[in-house]
């Protein structure tokens, strides 16, 4: 859609991003940016940095996400 473009396109000029940074940025409902996300992350266009548990996930492009 038009808006994972944006937010793949916000990523990549903030190199990376949290989920919240994304809600703000994007989204209204924490459901919906993380079912996004998932999307986005699973058709590789983000991949997730690992962080301990209770934390938010940090985005980062993808190898899609690079074209």
């Amino acid at each position: 859609t038009e808006r994972d473009l944006q937010v793949v396109e916000a990523v990549w000029e903030a190199r990376y991003l949290t989920t919240e940074q994304i809600k703000l940025l994007f989204f209204g409902s924490a459901t919906r940016v993380r079912t996004r996300l998932r999307i986005l992350f699973d058709k590789g266009y983000l991949k997730k940095r690992p962080v301990g548990q209770n934390e938010q996930d940090v985005y980062f492009l993808g190898v899609k996400g690079k074209h």
